[in-house]
């Protein structure tokens, strides 16, 4: 028997246009990488890359919005403008 497994193919999302090369996600996961004020680090970087070749998505971890809302050590932040070069290069990362 001939089996086909739906979660190879690729998915288009039908109201953004957005296609996925297969169904295979990977939720956020807590990793604590993140520097003490929420700036992306080297391991961070290279803890993305090294997981997300082979998947369609990859959900990263949370991220705090504002410096109140900073849930724990190692939180990514995205409460400031100064943060967009790392987090550029954690987008780079898993693309």
């Amino acid at each position: 028997m001939d089996k086909h497994y739906s979660f190879l193919d690729s998915y288009t999302f039908p109201q953004s246009g957005v296609t996925l090369k297969n169904r295979v996600v990977i939720p956020p996961m807590t990793e604590c990488m993140a520097f003490h004020d929420g700036t992306v680090t080297d391991d961070e970087i290279h803890y993305y890359q090294k997981h997300s070749g082979g998947v369609g998505m990859f959900i990263t971890a949370v991220a705090n919005v504002n410096a109140l809302g900073k849930g724990f050590e190692g939180e990514l932040s995205i409460a400031d403008d100064r943060f967009i070069p790392g987090l550029t290069k954690l987008a780079d990362a898993i693309k």
